[in-house]
């Protein structure tokens, strides 16, 4: 997991870092301290901070995906 991701991703969120700490179940202090690298999470923590920074991270690619264009000329 990448810190500076944890903050980049919560920040364009719109998220505190109580408002993440909320929705990961752990509180603002753990955030802070995970975000400046005092607290590496481990075990479940580790897990449920990967499960969040992974869908966030899949919503925000989908969306930045451009439609898919058909360059192929059609013919009757």
């Amino acid at each position: 997991m990448s810190l500076q991701m944890l903050r980049e991703l919560r920040l364009k969120k719109g998220l505190s870092q109580s408002g993440l700490a909320a929705i990961l179940g752990t509180t603002q202090a753990t955030i802070s301290r995970t975000e400046n690298g005092i607290h590496k999470p481990r075990g479940a923590a580790k897990a449920t901070f990967d499960r969040w920074l992974s869908s966030v991270g899949e919503v925000d690619a989908e969306a930045a995906q451009p439609p898919e264009v058909n360059s192929s000329p059609e013919h009757p």
